[in-house]
């Protein structure tokens, strides 16, 4: 028959087990000599397109969309991008770092004769 002390080990086990079970997962994992890591960021993506702009003598609030993605070019992601009237749409936002990079290539109006 157990004693009362191996009774009372074997409660509090399973307190903690059910304690640790209901617990939420860490965003982190233990490292090397017990430190705690945090996990690495995701990779950074890079999009990189020519802008098709408004009109010149456009006057008011614009935004700029993606409208095209293209062929990868040398391992690298095109994308058309086009700049639109009105403001950008309202989106959430995105909590963490930035998981995009957009490198706007923007040629300058054409001189008119």
């Amino acid at each position: 028959m157990p004693s009362t002390t191996m009774k009372s080990i074997a409660r509090r086990i399973a307190n903690l087990e059910a304690t640790l079970a209901a617990r939420p997962q860490p965003a982190y994992w233990p490292g090397r000599r017990g430190r705690l890591r945090m996990p690495p960021p995701p990779p950074l993506q890079v999009r990189i397109g020519n802008l098709q702009r408004l009109p010149k003598d456009y006057q008011g609030e614009r935004h700029i969309e993606v409208t095209k993605c293209l062929p990868d070019r040398d391992g690298q992601q095109w994308v058309e991008f086009t700049e639109l009237p009105g403001p950008a749409p309202s989106l959430p936002p995105d909590p963490g770092p930035p998981k995009c990079i957009d490198v706007v290539i923007v040629a300058p109006y054409p001189e008119r004769s």
